[in-house]
């Protein structure tokens, strides 16, 4: 067995997975390569290829992430994520104290994003609880148990980062539904969420200069103000749409970008509109059905699945993962507020790629051990 057929085999899980992060890997070093290009001019006078190799590293180490994560014990995940619940709460209260969404790790001087971290992680915790108190989901104190975590995760975030706390209680609100949560604690707590975000929209409009309200504010501004210069929200809209506009069904062709001068936070936020400009709507609709893809396959993992925790964390994560996805990209073209949410896998943001591939990496664990369990039951059949 040759060195590259032992790589391709240590590789486990679903390989239609596999592929789609290769895939993304690829468009995702050419789009951040392209659309740094104005950053490079204004920060570093002109290194075009600092972000380049940089890319390539935070691509490289995403991949270690998911490939040792793969090889972990599903059992040993659900601890992991418990664990790393616990300690990032303080780093979440300090960032929610000091009014910031980033924090600086100590000696290597890196800023890291402890809120991505809480999307995944969080997800894995709701669906060990699930798990675990399967046998008692009629029962109003469990569902407690669940929901509590949730509240206080979003609610740690809410302040500095609105757009990721919805995310996550959104997701792990679907996974508790999807869980199987009696139906009547379901709709309580959707009903209280939305006399919260009434009551919310309603003193944004009221006092829109408190804290960051005026964000907020801006952000429904432009969103229902489309056509008139409100702010830069609609700034941001009208590049982007200019961007896609130019693409057209086959694009510029790759580095031919013009909107990325014009265009703030092309390499995060907007970036899907940048690949529609270079590589034009059909590759962008490709990549879109890349992440749909993702979640037909999660799905199907989840059908497969015999086990309530390797069931709801692949469709868990499966559903995050696409959902953020089509969030960035319904901001791109106008469909949606400005968010700030990245664009899974493909945006430069270092911290997001690290906890999509390591997401990734749990959705193949559990693949990996379901099929390692129908393998062993289908030998000891002809035993």
């Amino acid at each position: 067995m040759t060195a590259l057929k032992k790589l391709k085999w240590s590789f486990e899980g679903d390989k239609a997975i596999w592929t789609i992060l290769f895939l993304m890997s690829i468009l995702s070093l050419a789009a951040v390569y392209s659309s740094t290009g104005d950053l490079a001019f204004t920060k570093l006078g002109g290194d075009t290829e600092f972000f380049l190799y940089r890319r390539v590293i935070i691509l490289a180490i995403g991949w270690i992430a998911a490939y040792i994560t793969h090889k972990i014990p599903v059992r040993y995940i659900k601890i992991i994520a418990a664990v790393t619940l616990v300690l990032i709460i303080p780093m979440l209260i300090i960032n929610l104290i000091v009014g910031s969404r980033w924090a600086e790790i100590p000696v290597v001087n890196i800023s890291f994003q402890f809120s991505e971290v809480a999307k995944i992680a969080l997800l894995v915790y709701t669906s060990s609880q699930l798990a675990y108190h399967k046998n008692n989901l009629d029962d109003y104190g469990t569902f407690l148990k669940l929901i509590i975590p949730v509240i206080i995760f979003s609610t740690l975030i809410f302040i500095v980062d609105f757009s990721t706390a919805a995310l996550i209680f959104f997701t792990n609100f679907v996974l508790i539904f999807m869980g199987r949560a009696k139906l009547r604690h379901i709709f309580a707590i959707a009903f209280i969420m939305i006399i919260f975000g009434v009551s919310l929209y309603q003193l944004i409009r009221n006092y829109p200069d408190f804290g960051r309200f005026s964000t907020w504010n801006n952000r429904i501004e432009s969103y229902l103000n489309e056509d008139k210069r409100v702010n830069d929200g609609n700034y941001q809209i009208t590049q982007s749409k200019i961007a896609i506009a130019g693409g057209g069904l086959l694009g510029k062709l790759p580095g031919k970008s013009t909107q990325r001068y014009f265009l703030p936070e092309a390499h995060n936020d907007f970036i899907y509109a940048i690949i529609i400009e270079e590589y034009g709507s059909l590759i962008a609709t490709g990549l879109m059905f890349l992440y749909l893809i993702l979640l037909y396959r999660s799905i199907r993992i989840f059908l497969k699945s015999e086990r309530t925790f390797n069931k709801l964390v692949v469709l868990g994560i499966g559903f995050a993962i696409s959902f953020q996805a089509m969030i960035n990209m319904g901001v791109s073209v106008g469909l949606f507020p400005v968010t700030g949410q990245t664009l899974p896998a493909i945006s430069q943001g270092g911290t997001s790629v690290l906890v999509t591939f390591t997401a990734i990496g749990i959705i193949q664990a559990v693949t990996a051990e379901q099929n390692k369990n129908s393998e062993n039951e289908t030998a000891e059949a002809y035993e």
